[in-house]
Order: C-alpha cells, then structure tokens, then sequence
C-alpha cells in the first residue's frame, strides 16, 4: 500500500487516499478483503466562523463604512 495523501479538507471532517495493489500469488489477483483500504476519513481542526465585525476586520483588514454583504459558507448573511 502507498502512504496516505492529503486530506481533502483543509478544515473539519475530509477524505485521505492512497493507492493500493496486490503483488504476487496467482495472476497477481487477491480477494477485496484480503486488501488494505484505499480511502480514510481524516480531520483538521474545525473551521472557525467569525461571529462579530470585529472578527472579520482582523482577518479582512478595515472596510470602509457602508452596508456590506457576507458569505458564509455560501450562504448570504
């Protein structure tokens, strides 16, 4: 088996992949259970929402006074 790649989520719960093949025996041909997996589930820390203005200024940097839209996780606030 190949060693795991990266996660697939940069933050929360995501998916690691590696490869995996059989080698010798009969015709190279081994039974699904007998295999190592291909795929686990890994996790990072959770993603952090900002939850004021003042959150998203320390990130963003100051935004000029005005009315302002916000996406969360692609949903409009």
């Amino acid at each position: 088996a190949g060693t795991w790649g990266p996660c697939s989520a940069s933050c929360g719960d995501g998916v690691m992949e590696r490869t995996v093949q059989c080698v010798g025996g009969e015709s190279n041909r081994c039974s699904g259970d007998a295999m190592p997996s291909t795929t686990k589930v890994c996790s990072n820390p959770s993603c952090r929402l900002p939850s004021s203005c003042l959150d998203i200024q320390s990130t963003n940097g100051p935004i000029q006074d005005s009315e302002h839209f916000l996406s969360v996780q692609g949903k409009a606030l």
